[in-house]
């Protein structure tokens, strides 16, 4: 019998990977001070380098999470996993300080509950189709060190020091349905994680001062959930007989919503005060699991992308985030709502060239303009984005799977003291089998 390394291996594989790279701190970004950190892009690198086309993007061998409905076209048990590598330099008015990072940006198993390949060796062709999966991603990230010097009168130098690290995950259960052109979708999920804050203040003038030192913890838990919608617009049916549009043509609506979601805090603070001199700690005060309440806000999305058979598509995005009703007993933060809309496009120029390998790569370019939700210093950063990347198809046995490289520049500033340039390498795998669930017929 011939065995085989199914995806089920890979993903136990990459699951204890990313519990590894859980404890590690992985960004850096003053910005994380606030709120549960910098929330990260949801979007797989499929429709991220695409200007995170999410809302309407469909494809029978990508998984996209983001519209849960888009799993009711999936055609293919569908392995995908991402990280990325990136440089920025943060810059105020005086030092720039320059950083390496990166992480595991998600894991995802997906498969039609309805094989397709049933349908076809039965000659059968249904308006149904209903795919399911599974996901572990990261919602946000924290991850900082600031240092500030002031002078007080009778005190001298202070100097006053703050850390942060840590973040919070999601994991979500997908699924979506199909009916003819319209889909829809849900995910359901879990989110869990930690985030760890420290705050240290020096009296370097003083003698045998005591400092400061105040460590605050909270694991944050709670359900989430979202919904969404597809309907594909058949503006012309695939026709090889013509030289022309033989391919077809499709334009296709999507949309995102959810609600606010109710979260768990549990909190544990240690203030201390330690002495130089005689090397000891003096504890103020010690709170250990203190239950408290949280509020993560509903979001939106709506999107179009319009497709001429597999050969390119091009589509717009816009969502938003209500982080105006965002709220946390332990860290009381004012955010703002935001907005953001993306551009992007795909291009295959012969998916079915069998002696040139560039005409079946999908190339993808893709244009973000976010704005932030923190305001900081007078002003609320902006965040500016282009993307660049490819789709290497692995073609073997006549399963279709993807090797997905690309890059990112990007900018994050405006109206306040600083600013972040920054560069990012992405790299991940679509591993796609269509034998999951197929009934063999013997005579």
């Amino acid at each position: 019998m011939r065995s085989k390394f199914t995806p089920f291996c890979l993903l136990f594989c990459l699951l204890a990977l990313n519990v590894a790279l859980i404890g590690q701190k992985t960004d850096f970004s003053p910005y994380s001070r606030f709120g549960l950190g910098n929330v990260s892009n949801p979007n797989f690198l499929a429709t991220k380098f695409m200007g995170d086309l999410s809302s309407a993007f469909q494809d029978p061998y990508q998984i996209n999470v983001v519209n849960p409905a888009s799993l009711g076209t999936i055609a293919s048990s569908s392995f995908d996993v991402g990280m990325h590598v990136g440089y920025s330099a943060i810059s105020d008015a005086t030092k720039t300080q320059k950083t390496w990072n990166g992480n595991l940006n998600y894991i995802s198993l997906a498969f039609p509950v309805k094989n397709q390949l049933n349908q076809l060796m039965e000659r059968k062709k249904s308006d149904f189709n209903w795919g399911t999966g599974v996901s572990l991603l990261p919602f946000s990230t924290v991850g900082y060190s600031i240092k500030s010097n002031d002078s007080l009168a009778d005190i001298g130098k202070v100097v006053r020091g703050y850390q942060g690290a840590g973040g919070t995950y999601k994991f979500l259960w997908s699924n979506g349905v199909r009916w003819k052109q319209l889909s829809a979708g849900a995910n359901v999920g879990f989110l869990f994680g930690k985030i760890s804050r420290s705050r240290i203040v020096q009296f370097q003038d003083l003698i045998g001062p005591y400092d400061d030192v105040l460590n605050d913890d909270f694991n944050v838990n709670g359900f989430v959930w979202n919904i969404g919608v597809q309907y594909n617009v058949v503006l012309e049916k695939p026709n090889k007989d013509k030289v022309k549009n033989k391919e077809g043509r499709n334009l296709i609506f999507g949309a995102t919503w959810d609600a606010n979601h109710k979260v768990n805090l549990t909190q544990s603070t240690l203030y201390q005060r330690f002495s130089g001199v005689y090397s000891k700690y003096d504890t103020i005060e010690y709170v250990q699991d203190l239950k408290k309440k949280g509020t993560l806000p509903g979001s939106w999305s709506l999107g179009a992308v319009y497709q001429y058979g597999n050969q390119w598509k091009i589509g717009v995005d816009v969502s938003g985030v209500n982080w105006s009703n965002y709220s946390n007993d332990i860290q009381r933060d004012t955010l703002q709502n935001t907005f953001k809309i993306g551009l992007g496009a795909e291009w295959v120029p012969n998916v079915l060239s069998y002696n040139n390998y560039a005409d079946r790569i999908r190339y993808r370019l893709g244009f973000v303009y976010q704005s932030d939700p923190r305001h900081f210093a007078g002003g609320n950063p902006e965040y500016y984005s282009a993307r660049f990347g490819v789709g290497l198809p692995l073609q073997k046995s006549r399963q279709i799977s993807f090797l997905n490289v690309g890059v990112e520049l990007g900018y994050q500033g405006g109206d306040v003291p600083l600013t972040e340039t920054f560069f990012k390498f992405y790299l991940g795998a679509s591993l796609n089998d269509n034998g999951w669930f197929f009934k063999r017929k013997f005579q």
